[in-house]
Order: structure tokens, then C-alpha cells, then sequence
């Protein structure tokens, strides 16, 4: 089994114990809710990872034995995916949060271990692990990817440790950079607020003179060169950081128009896409909901939802599809893959 997978299945072990709120469960009966979830897994991988959980502190068993041996969230655990946090895991967390800070702006994670160091909580307080694992793993991923495509481009060993430099101590940089509407590479100067991950891809938050109230992304994989301005430095808009960050967070893409309002979106996929659609993100607000027809297992189906706006990035996800994908709704999104596919007609019947 993948390390990502034991992972979740982990996660979605604490999730439906603490869901029933301190109700004893068995194994049998955790392994039945899993499958109901989309999550196959044998029951010998149950019974392991719980006892995982009971020798960490996060569990506690009824004392019986064999099939009759059944576990609960303590509700002082509740909703504490580490147990008894203990000091490594504290360093760990927060040397990455630190980062996280510096480069992506982010305080994710950070206040409830430094509570913890001033012993304002006890070790048991609420740390939303499978979150904070999971935009954890989305930031490193991106980290990784940059640094891998560093050395398939070309010798530009002086772009990243320039850009990193510009944006921990706020220096104005100047960039050879080439966007998609550019002939050739060419100079800018820039302000570097922030990095931020989107579909593995680095870019930097940095304002623009022509629009005031929102930032621009430059993707790093098209820096060129880069130049320290030392002696320029430059202020950030916590506020307005604030709510570039949310909209990236809940619009599911870089490109969305922002005059568009976020609309639920419905999206059916075969049976056989549950797995692939529960570790496939679009956005945030993504769900899966698996419509399971144990009578009739070939009419069985999930349920895509997502709140997003309809612009550009999300038409590209649902066309990605093909005919695996269908629109339930809304009626806005169904007319737009129409007019797609009338053009499709068009240009190539």
C-alpha cells in the first residue's frame, strides 16, 4: 500500500471514530464504514492501525479480546490526529511552519504548537492533522517540482536562491522573465509578497501599478535571470495578501474571472473513478459523495461537488474528462460545455 494511502486511511479511521462521539466501534465495523467511503482495505490493516492508535494514546480500547475488542476517541483526544504531541513532532511542525511563514505567507498550523510551548494548551488540543498534512504535502510537492525543473531547463542556478533572498528580507527583484504573450524573454522589476503552489507549479504574489486592489502571479519555471535590488525594499498589504491567498484557496484556479460568484458544482463519474476523484483536487471546497447500488453494482456512480466559480481553469478540468465526466449542474456550466461542444462540430465535423 502507497505511503499516501495508509495515510488516509489512517485519517479516515480517526474521522469515524470521532465522529460517533466516544461510541465504542470494532474493527468490523470501522472496515464496513470504510468500504461505504470507497476505501477497500483488509481488515488486518485495520486492526494494525488501531493498534497504532492505542499505543500512541489516541485510542482506547473496551480491554475485551478477539471479536468483541472495540475502540472510542477519548474526548479529550478528540480531534487531535497526534495523540500526545510529544517534543520532535513539536520541532518538526514548527520548522516547517516557519518556512511556510517566510516563503508562502501562511500561519497554517503555527499558533496551536506555539500555544502548546507556552504551555497555554495542554498536549492534547485540537490539531487538525489530515489538513495541515495535506497543504503541507501541496507546498513541499511544488518545492520539489521547482528544484527538478532546474535541472532539465538549463543553467539558472542563480534564479532561486535570488528570488528567495528577495522575498524573506522584502527586496524589489529584477527578473529576465518570458509570459506566454511575450516573443522573448524580457526585464521587470518586482515586488515578491509571497509564493503560493497551484497544480504543483510555483508562482510568486507580487502587486502591479495598474491593478491596486488585487496581485499578479509569475510562475518561477519562466524566470529567466534574476537581480537583487538591495538597496529597494518594499511593505506588504497584509489584508490584501490576505484575500489574494482566499481567492486562490476557494476559486480553484489562477485564472478565474473574479467578478464571477462562486456556484455549486455537480459532476458524475463512473464507479470506477472514486479512488482516482478523492485524491484528485480541483479546489478546496471538492467533495465526493459515492451513490452505491449494492443491488444494482452496475448503477453504481460518485458525485463530484465543488463551490467554484465557472471561468477558465474549470472548463479545462471537466473537458480533461471527456465522456467520463457529466454535468449534473449547474445549468450556467451545462450551457458552456454545449457551446463547447457545438464548436468542437464546427471545427472538425
Amino acid at each position: 500500500m502507497e505511503a499516501e494511502k495508509k495515510w488516509e486511511v489512517l485519517f479516515e479511521i480517526l474521522d469515524i471514530l470521532e465522529s460517533k462521539q466516544g461510541q465504542l466501534l470494532t474493527c468490523k465495523q470501522v472496515l464496513e464504514t470504510l468500504a461505504a467511503k470507497g476505501l477497500e482495505v483488509p481488515l488486518q490493516k485495520v486492526q494494525r492501525d488501531m493498534r497504532d492508535l492505542l499505543s500512541a494514546n489516541r485510542v482506547e480500547s473496551n480491554g475485551l479480546a478477539g471479536r468483541s475488542l472495540a475502540y472510542k476517541v477519548p474526548r479529550k483526544n478528540r480531534v487531535n490526529f497526534y495523540g500526545q504531541v510529544k517534543p520532535g513532532d513539536l520541532f518538526s511542525f514548527l520548522l516547517w511552519s516557519k518556512v511556510q511563514s517566510e516563503l508562502f505567507h501562511d500561519q497554517t498550523g503555527i499558533e496551536p504548537f506555539l500555544r502548546i510551548l507556552e504551555q497555554q494548551l495542554p498536549t492534547e488540543t485540537a490539531i487538525h492533522g489530515k489538513d495541515l498534512f495535506r497543504d503541507y504535502q501541496a507546498k513541499i510537492g511544488g518545492l520539489v517540482f521547482f528544484a527538478g525543473q532546474q535541472t532539465v531547463v538549463g543553467p539558472r542556478e542563480n534564479v532561486a536562491p535570488v528570488l528567495l533572498e528577495a522575498l524573506l528580507k522584502s527586496n524589489k527583484v529584477d527578473v529576465l522573465y518570458e509570459s506566454q504573450q511575450d516573443t522573448e524573454p524580457r526585464w521587470r522589476t518586482l515586488e515578491p509578497w509571497c509564493l503560493v503552489v497551484y497544480r504543483q507549479e510555483l508562482y510568486f504574489l507580487c502587486p502591479t501599478s495598474k491593478a491596486k486592489d488585487q496581485l499578479v502571479r509569475y510562475k518561477l519555471a519562466r524566470v529567466h535571470s534574476a537581480k537583487l535590488r538591495k538597496a529597494e525594499t518594499f511593505v506588504r498589504d497584509a489584508s490584501l495578501l490576505r484575500k489574494e491567498q482566499e481567492h486562490l484557496q476557494n476559486a480553484g484556479g489562477m485564472w478565474d474571472e473574479r467578478d464571477s460568484k462562486p456556484q455549486k458544482i455537480r459532476l458524475a463519474f463512473s464507479w470506477a473513478m472514486r479512488h482516482y476523484m478523492s485524491e484528485v483536487h480541483f479546489c478546496r471546497s471538492q467533495k465526493v459523495i459515492l451513490h452505491q447500488d449494492t443491488e444494482k453494482p452496475d448503477e453504481s456512480w460518485c458525485e463530484v461537488t465543488m463551490q467554484v466559480p465557472i471561468g477558465t481553469d474549470l472548463l479545462d478540468w471537466v473537458r480533461r474528462w471527456g465522456d467520463g465526466c457529466e454535468v449534473l449542474g449547474p445549468k450556467a456550466l451545462k450551457d458552456r460545455m454545449c457551446e463547447y461542444g457545438e464548436w468542437l462540430v464546427e471545427m472538425y465535423g
